[in-house]
């Protein structure tokens, strides 16, 4: 059975092992954007075959055309699975050992100019009925991200939304998860190069509150990081929660206001208004419109000056090349 996918794949949702055995540390940014708007949309789908076109996979996965055209579509897709350095998950135990591919098929289709691909019926678990350990996010929260190096750190944290503590080996999470060079172990570089900008972007876009690490030194070298610890607020979200992008808002002025802004901000109206509604921008909507309720123009100047200004397109859209400097 074949299904269309329209772009209002909001939450993305799978199963831990995913996370644990699926390596996107090779990819860059707008690679990792990539692979996981195509995540979003296996969530529930059973072995459906998924279409999707290039206009919508954009719109999911912010692929501004100024980067990438359409015939070059094909190449940045190609690139994403060839960079997995594992792209499948391996099973062993004391009977067998078996290794399999996330998909079945993928087929990039320039003449129609759509995407089409079907998960592997091995693979049809981690994304249906996931229960038990899973990872769950809006889709948006990760791809308005610019490091690769914050989206794969989002990706470990919100596992542990519910605690507010990740911890694990330093050398482990620094230079297998995240992909950090080797080069910058010399001299302790990999905190100030990749770790530290990194948490400060998962800070000033708000996606964590309080967000502090900590590490632990090796008992018998002290020169030497053996675990890492980050902490921050816990949230509370499950898979039965806020699954559906709302397609109404509460005050019909700001609701047209958000229709006049689509164009000029690149968002779909699904997601400005998502946006909207969310703690760090939906409160301080709702409390400028209780002081300024004389005029639509006044409600108009809130969303376009006050509480969108670091959402607009030089903000949002995907870069080629990730923050380092090499």
């Amino acid at each position: 059975m074949k299904r269309e996918i329209k772009p209002n794949n909001d939450v993305v949702l799978y199963d831990n092992k995913i996370n644990n055995e699926i390596n996107l540390a090779q990819l860059s940014s707008i690679e990792i954007n990539v692979i996981e708007s195509i995540f979003s949309t296996l969530k529930d789908k059973g072995s459906s075959e998924i279409i999707t076109s290039f206009s919508d996979f954009r719109k999911m996965a912010k692929i501004a055309p100024t980067y990438f055209k359409d015939s070059e579509l094909q190449g940045l897709i190609e690139s994403t699975l060839n960079n997995l350095s594992n792209g499948s998950i391996t099973v062993k135990t004391k009977d067998y050992w078996t290794k399999f591919a996330i998909f079945e098929m993928l087929f990039v289709d320039n003449k129609n100019r759509q995407i089409k691909y079907k998960v592997s019926n091995p693979f049809i678990q981690y994304f249906n009925a996931v229960q038990g350990g899973y990872t769950l996010f809006p889709l948006i929260d990760l791809v308005t991200l610019k490091s690769k190096y914050s989206k794969l750190i989002y990706l470990q944290l919100i596992r542990f939304r519910s605690t507010g503590i990740f911890e694990t080996d330093y050398d482990h999470f620094m230079y297998d998860i995240l992909g950090a060079p080797e080069t910058l172990k010399k001299g302790g570089k990999a905190n100030s190069v990749v770790l530290y900008p990194a948490l400060d972007e998962l800070s000033d876009k708000k996606l964590f509150y309080n967000l502090d690490v900590d590490f632990k030194k090796d008992r018998k070298n002290r020169h030497h990081t053996s675990r890492i610890r980050i902490t921050f607020d816990p949230t509370t979200y499950s898979p039965e929660e806020n699954t559906n992008i709302p397609t109404k808002y509460n005050d019909p002025e700001l609701e047209k206001a958000f229709d006049e802004r689509l164009d000029e901000l690149g968002y779909t109206k699904e997601e400005v208004i998502r946006i909207a509604k969310t703690p760090w921008i939906g409160e301080d909507i709702s409390s400028s419109l209780d002081s300024k309720k004389d005029s639509k123009e006044s409600k108009k100047e809130i969303i376009n000056k006050n509480n969108l200004e670091n959402l607009n397109k030089s903000e949002i859209k995907d870069l080629p090349d990730d923050d380092l400097p090499f």
